[in-house]
């Protein structure tokens, strides 16, 4: 593994516990700075791990490629749980 694999293997760890474990989240939570803290890591992941795809052609680089739509998943998610009331609009 090169070291930007491993780079984009820390940022992804770091961007599913940002978004989807409730201790370490700090997406969506109404704390502006998380969100975005949030977005700029998906950014970051998202361009670094394209770039790293491009260059090296290993389907294991399109894990964090995947990984770093995970608040926009996050988002769709929700939405269609507050449509289908299954989770309330607000508390």
């Amino acid at each position: 593994m090169k070291k930007m694999s491993l780079a984009n293997a820390l940022f992804a760890v770091l961007m599913i516990a940002f978004v989807w474990f409730p201790y370490t989240r700090l997406f969506m939570i109404g704390f502006q700075f998380g969100d975005y803290l949030v977005f700029f890591l998906a950014v970051a992941l998202f361009i670094s791990s394209l770039s790293v795809f491009l260059k090296s052609r290993n389907k294991l680089d399109l894990i964090p490629l995947f990984v770093s739509l995970s608040p926009f998943l996050f988002i769709a998610i929700s939405l269609i749980l507050v449509y289908f009331n299954i989770i309330p609009f607000a508390p």
